[in-house]
C-alpha cells in the first residue's frame, strides 16, 4: 500500500489535516499535497516496513 493511501485512510478516520488549504477534494489528493509540501516523512522500501510518520 502506498504512503498516500495510508495517509488518506488516516485522514478519513481521524479528520487529521496538516495543511490549511487543499486544492483536491479527495483524501488521496490531499495526502499527495501533504507529501509534496513536506508535511509527511516516509521510509523507502529499503527501510523496514515502508511506513510514514506525520511529525
Amino acid at each position: 500500500m502506498s504512503v498516500a493511501a495510508k495517509r488518506a485512510r488516516k485522514m478519513q478516520v481521524q479528520q487529521d489535516l496538516r495543511l490549511e488549504k487543499y486544492v483536491s477534494h479527495k483524501f488521496v489528493g490531499k495526502a499527495l499535497e501533504e507529501i509534496h509540501a513536506d508535511k509527511l516523512h516516509y521510509k523507502t522500501s529499503a527501510d523496514e516496513d515502508g511506513s510514514y510518520s506525520d511529525e
